[in-house]
């Protein structure tokens, strides 16, 4: 199963140029989607400046890894509103689950920390 930055990295390659170069016009490093760094999920501005720029992406596609890559470029009015619509709703959920996440690491940062203090002061 592939994550979000995996499919970033997937679109590069199908886009034909050097992956510093795609990510350079994206105003990002590649370093950030390799190693350790590919791990972590990318912010909800990266996602949108790729959407921007390449509107053709399937954000179903991109983001849960359903579907094909693309959308039907000849899609009516109609279908392109759904498609904006469906993008907004699922950039929230994502964006939601990001907030989650670092709430939870927050938590736990804070939990470590005082049970840190807890063990020292028994000493």
């Amino acid at each position: 199963m592939s994550n979000v930055k995996d499919r970033i990295l997937q679109l590069a390659e199908n886009q034909g140029v050097r992956k510093e170069k795609f990510f350079s016009d994206l105003g990002l490093s590649y370093a950030n989607f390799k190693g350790k760094s590919k791990g972590s999920a990318p912010s909800t501005d990266i996602l949108e400046k790729i959407l921007t720029i390449y509107p053709t992406v399937n954000v179903n596609w991109l983001l849960l890894g359903k579907g094909p890559m693309y959308i039907n470029e000849t899609s009516n009015v109609s279908a392109d509103v759904d498609y904006k619509y469906k993008y907004y709703e699922i950039l929230e959920k994502y964006t939601l689950a990001l907030e989650e996440i670092k709430l939870l690491q927050s938590s736990r940062t804070k939990s470590t920390t005082a049970s840190i203090k807890h063990t020292h002061k028994q000493s």
